[in-house]
């Protein structure tokens, strides 16, 4: 278990002074396996992961496809609706994967300096936040896998490319299992309350209540078990949630799920 003072060293404490901490939690993002990695030598590949993905079946699939590779990236796929969305990057760090090699290393370094030297909410001379530095990966390094399973990396912004199914409790898309799904967006709430973001993105949350009911249950056991606290709404930020179609609730007593204003 990791302290966030363990991976602090001179030069990440530089940075922590100098953005929000939004920002700082992003240039966390090499920080970590890059600490883990130096500080491990016996081990010979990391995974970064969001916070905000749950998988719904084994990884294996994806590791599968990384194989040999140094390096691995998952692409946004957006639809051709959201495309324009690309200027803010190709790929997204969600789940980025890095072995012990000359090419993994090199890349992980390389991204770990940038991100400590600039890693801001705003698109600037090519840059943005984390993610953007992801772009030139592919040509920059000789061995990088861009994941081609479509499973692994479904989210709101490429959702709609989907078919989505519920086949004896478990959810397909497009026929195949998904791997995991990054819940962008999503803010729970004291009361079983959430927000999804769905209607940022013009769905229906109807298509896609088989996924989030699954996430919901695991998060209202988590917060019951670990006797957490969550944050209470006021009566204005529940009617702008409303207002734009953003407010769910759970009723685990009566085991459904509904909302306001579909």
């Amino acid at each position: 278990m990791l302290s966030l003072s363990d991976i602090e060293s001179e030069d990440v404490l530089v940075a922590k002074g100098n953005r929000t901490w939004q920002e700082y939690c992003w240039t966390l993002s090499p920080v970590l396996p890059s600490y883990v990695l130096a500080k491990n030598r016996g081990i010979d590949h990391i995974t970064y992961l969001d916070s905000d993905i749950y998988f719904f079946s084994d990884v294996e699939p994806v590791y599968n496809e990384i194989g040999k590779y140094s390096v691995m990236i998952i692409p946004h796929r957006f639809p051709d609706r959201l495309k324009y969305l690309e200027a803010n990057g190709i790929y997204n760090v969600q789940m980025v994967y890095f072995k012990r090699d000359e090419i993994g290393m090199k890349c992980l370094n390389r991204w770990r300096e940038q991100c400590l030297e600039w890693c801001y909410n705003r698109l600037e001379e090519g840059r943005l936040g984390d993610q953007k530095y992801l772009d030139i990966w592919p040509q920059a390094y000789k061995n990088v896998c861009v994941l081609k399973n479509e499973q692994a990396g479904v989210a709101l912004w490429n959702v709609e490319k989907y078919k989505i199914e519920l086949k004896n409790g478990r959810i397909f898309i497009d026929d195949v299992l998904l791997v995991f799904y990054h819940f962008h967006m999503f803010k729970f709430y004291a009361g079983n309350i959430y927000g999804t973001g769905i209607s940022d993105y013009g769905l229906n949350y109807k298509t896609l209540k088989i996924i989030y009911e699954v996430y919901v249950e695991q998060l209202i056991k988590v917060v019951s078990r670990f006797d957490l606290k969550l944050r209470n709404l006021n009566i204005l930020e529940m009617c702008n949630m409303i207002e734009k179609k953003n407010f769910y609730s759970y009723s685990f007593s009566n085991k459904f799920f509904w909302n306001v204003f579909l």
